[in-house]
């Protein structure tokens, strides 16, 4: 689920689990004990819904402040909570409109109004991000919030999980980039929902219907390639020629609507052909979608659309929210270019898109349009829906269509073509020049080429199997069954577990959790690196160093802390390009208390400029992730290492 407007952080969030039975406070009618299940059961399902937008905010404040109501410290409690109970799935890749947000944050004063003498402000404030002002509205932020009481955190395709973690990396300060706590799972399609009828019995005679059950099987798919051409294509045509009628049905009513004249209801019956290479592009009118990415230059696009040899047609469809102004004003664009004569019959646009007119495109398009600004796009799912029908999609490097770019064959034929390598420019108009030139060359010269290339019969040999290896290439990966399976394995029982464990015996471990948590919040200011007294400037390929180090833990005992060797190869600048971890021993403590830790590490990943680090994180047993924000604490840089690799081939 996303905001209308933009692409809203807020989005789905996946909650399970339950939290500890709620005491009494001080003052209640002693009778409300007896309904304390109803309050367990109120905080159950608090974690159990799919929270969207503004109910974030009521939600998770609900959750928070049962915690506080169990007469825990907030500040282990709710980091307790979040290790049990709560999955946060991001939908999109940028905030929050600035009402959304303000929503939100609504419903979280309600919620915490209610239990506001069991939570100081101060808890509140660091929950939301308050000293982060940089990452949300007025100061706080509901994503914040959802990062914090969020045992997973994930993003919905894997470049969306990058763009995700190069965001909200400052919440995890001191934390490399590339291990911030944020996953990613690309989204599916159930295909049983959006495949045609006619493509449902195709599949049937020749995949069986196993396909319908196990979608996410890659060797089922693999006999696609038995389908027959002549069959497959015929299909597709049919499909073709169903999406031409309704859109003329549909284009006719419109005008109608509008009291058009005789002459013009006549023309609507004639607009499209169904015998000539369709473009569809459907879904939401947002400006980062930038629908009008292929009309930039009319007079090209004529000539492309209006050759005589090789003819070309545009099906355009979509809605833009009503307070979405520039999403409105591409809509507009495009529906007065298709009233000018040159476009008149080769470019419709239908307008109140819903799930109708989207199947008719999705299964009878030849190509499926998609250009987004990357990195804008989570992920997108129209594309997804429209290969299982056989078309093939055309689109910028963005959302899925990154990941799927990277899973073509090397060998054989191609699964559809991207617009530019991903590339990304500060100047948006120059980028759109460049993507707007990209996307006619690939018209010119691949694509129409390609689908009018026939042979005696008619048919379109690498057209169709471009389609084939489209179908078998993505189908197995970009579908609903996987994408549960993921979620059930890496996200949703691992957090049922957790909790189920953490909730046993009156929540014992959860309680001790909590203890401990405030135990570290207390001592972690004092935690410190000695420097580092390993001075190694120069090893051959192989070596192995001895790195030892004295960490002072205040009131924290050696198992309470994972101390580690961060090292790999670094740039001029002495920073990592490339890391691996390696964890340090406790050897004990030396004359003043400082325990000491030791690790022999052996740099393997080439000749050239090396280093490491020392880092020291939280570390106990019912922790779900070692990354809590503002616990990591790195040796000074002046105590960082570096040797120069040197191997057979002589100086790096």
């Amino acid at each position: 689920m996303t905001h209308p407007v933009g692409r809203g952080v807020v989005g789905d969030v996946r909650c399970h689990g339950s939290v500890p039975a709620w005491p009494v406070p001080v003052g209640w009618d002693a009778g409300w004990q007896q309904n304390a299940r109803w309050a367990r059961w109120l905080a159950w399902i608090s974690l159990a819904v799919v929270l969207i937008e503004g109910v974030i905010g009521l939600w998770q404040g609900l959750a928070v402040g049962s915690v506080a109501l169990t007469g825990w410290a907030l500040g282990g409690g709710a980091e307790a909570l979040a290790s049990a109970m709560v999955v946060w799935r991001f939908s999109g890749a940028r905030t929050l409109s600035q009402t959304a947000e303000r929503r939100a944050q609504r419903g979280v004063a309600v919620s915490f109004w209610l239990t506001a003498p069991y939570i100081a402000a101060e808890s509140i404030r660091d929950l939301m991000g308050g000293h982060h002002a940089e990452t949300s509205v007025s100061g706080f932020g509901m994503t914040v919030l959802a990062l914090r009481l969020a045992s997973f955190s994930n993003g919905v395709s894997a470049l969306h999980g990058c763009v995700s973690r190069q965001m909200w990396n400052p919440l995890w300060k001191g934390v490399p980039e590339s291990e911030v706590p944020i996953g990613h799972v690309t989204n599916g399609v159930h295909f049983r929902s959006w495949v045609s009828f006619e493509m449902n019995q195709l599949y049937d005679r020749y995949l069986g219907p196993k396909w319908r059950e196990e979608p996410a099987d890659a060797k089922l798919w693999q006999r696609v390639e038995t389908l027959p051409v002549g069959e497959l294509w015929r299909t597709h045509e049919r499909r073709r020629e169903r999406l031409v009628s309704y859109a003329r049905k549909r284009l006719h009513a419109q005008l109608v609507s509008r009291g058009a004249s005789r002459s013009a209801l006549d023309e609507a019956d004639e607009v499209l052909n169904p015998d000539v290479l369709t473009i569809g592009f459907g879904r939401r009118f947002a400006s980062y979608k930038r629908a009008n990415l292929l009309i930039r230059d009319p007079q090209r696009l004529s000539r492309i659309l209006n050759d005589p040899q090789r003819p070309v047609q545009i099906i355009y469809a979509g809605k833009a929210h009503p307070q979405d102004n520039g999403g409105k004003q591409l809509i507009q664009g495009i529906i007065d270019l298709a009233g000018k004569p040159e476009f008149r019959r080769k470019l419709v646009f239908l307008e109140n898109y819903d799930m109708a007119i989207a199947r008719y495109m999705l299964q009878g398009c030849d190509v499926w349009l998609n250009t987004p600004l990357r990195p804008m796009e989570a992920s997108g799912t129209s594309g997804m829906k429209a290969q299982a029908n056989g078309a093939l999609n055309v689109s910028t490097l963005d959302g899925w269509w990154d990941e799927a770019w990277q899973m073509r064959p090397s060998e054989g034929s191609d699964i559809g073509w991207s617009i530019g390598r991903g590339e990304v420019y500060n100047d948006l108009v120059y980028q759109d020049q460049v993507e707007a030139e990209a996307l006619y060359e690939l018209l010119e010269k691949q694509i129409v080429p390609m689908f009018y290339e026939r042979r005696s019969d008619g048919l379109p040999p690498k057209w169709i199997a471009c389609m084939k290896s489209s179908i078998a290439t993505l189908c197995p990966e970009f579908n609903m069954h996987r994408m549960v399976m993921q979620y059930a394995d890496g996200y949703y029982l691992r957090a049922h577990r957790r909790c189920q464990s953490l909730a046993a015996n009156d929540s014992a471990k959860a309680r001790r959790l909590a203890c401990w948590l405030g135990k570290l919040g207390a001592a972690w200011p004092a935690i410190r690196i000695d420097p580092v007294k390993n001075d190694i400037r120069e090893i051959r390929l192989g070596d192995q160093i001895v790195v030892s180090a004295g960490v002072a833990l205040d009131a924290l005992a050696a198992e309470d802390v994972a101390v580690q060797v961060v090292m790999g190869q670094v740039d001029a600048e002495g920073q990592f390009k490339s890391s691996a971890v390696i964890p340090m021993q406790s050897t004990g403590k030396d004359d003043s208390g400082i325990d000491l830790f030791q690790a022999v590490i052996k740099p393997s990943a080439g000749t050239g400029l090396h280093g490491y680090s020392i880092r020291v994180l939280p570390q106990h047993p019912d922790l779900i992730s070692p990354f809590l924000p503002e616990r990591i604490v790195w040796a000074n840089p002046g105590d960082q290492v570096i040797s120069q690799g040197r191997g057979a081939g002589g100086d790096a």
